[in-house]
């Protein structure tokens, strides 16, 4: 699932770049991302599961869609997790 990933792009993201995450944000995630994920908060049924892990992975899209926007600050896409999850 791209939950863990996804936060820790963003948690290092929020330190090398925070006013940049902030402004890319989605207001959704922070609802969706607030707590950590165990088994007993994912959905019951295998389709909401796939739903939810469908969704997480559209967001680590957006913020690395992002990171690689030729607007965004170069050193961004120099950050080893953006490498690594490129």
């Amino acid at each position: 699932m791209w939950e863990k990933p996804c936060a820790l792009l963003s948690g290092i993201l929020a330190v090398v770049a925070p006013d940049w995450l902030l402004a890319h944000n989605e207001a959704e995630w922070v609802e969706r991302y607030r707590h950590r994920i165990e088994e007993s908060r994912l959905p019951k049924s295998e389709a909401d599961r796939l739903v939810l892990a469908e969704v997480m992975g559209e967001d680590g899209w957006k913020i690395l869609s992002a990171v690689f926007n030729p607007l965004a600050p170069a050193f961004l896409r120099e950050v080893l997790a953006v490498q690594i999850l490129r």
